[in-house]
C-alpha cells in the first residue's frame, strides 16, 4: 500500500477531468465517483504467473487458493480546493496501482 499528498496549480474541475482520464486510459475500472471530490477504482488481482502456471502444474487447487487470495489492485483519489489550487491525496494497493499513482503524480506535478 502507497500513498502520496501533493498540490497542484490547477483548478479542481480540470485537475478531476485529467485524473479520471488517465484513470481510463489505465484500464481501470471506476467503481466509486463523487465528481469533482473523489474517485475509486480497481483492476483484477495483483499476482504473479509463474506462482500460479507452478501451482497448476503441481498442485492445481493451490492455484485458485493463490488467485483468489492476492489482493485486487486499487486506487483512491481525493480532491481538495485549496486556495484556488487543488490538494491531491492519492492511496493505492497492488504493483498496477502503484504504478497508476506515480504517472499521475509525474503527469500533475
Amino acid at each position: 500500500m502507497a500513498s502520496a499528498s501533493f498540490d497542484v496549480n490547477l483548478g479542481v474541475e480540470e485537475c478531476f477531468e485529467r485524473i479520471q482520464q488517465m484513470i481510463g486510459n489505465a484500464g481501470f475500472e471506476i467503481t466509486s465517483i463523487n465528481p469533482n471530490k473523489s474517485i475509486i477504482a480497481e483492476k483484477g488481482r495483483d499476482f504473479k504467473w509463474r506462482w500460479i502456471i507452478l501451482a497448476v502444474i503441481f498442485f492445481w487447487p493451490l492455484a485458485i487458493i493463490y488467485y483468489f487470495t492476492r489482493p485486487k489492485n486499487t486506487i483512491n483519489v481525493t480532491l481538495e480546493s485549496k486556495n484556488g489550487a487543488c490538494k491531491v491525496m492519492i492511496t493505492s494497493t497492488g504493483r498496477k496501482g502503484e504504478e497508476l499513482m506515480n504517472m499521475i503524480k509525474t503527469s500533475l506535478t
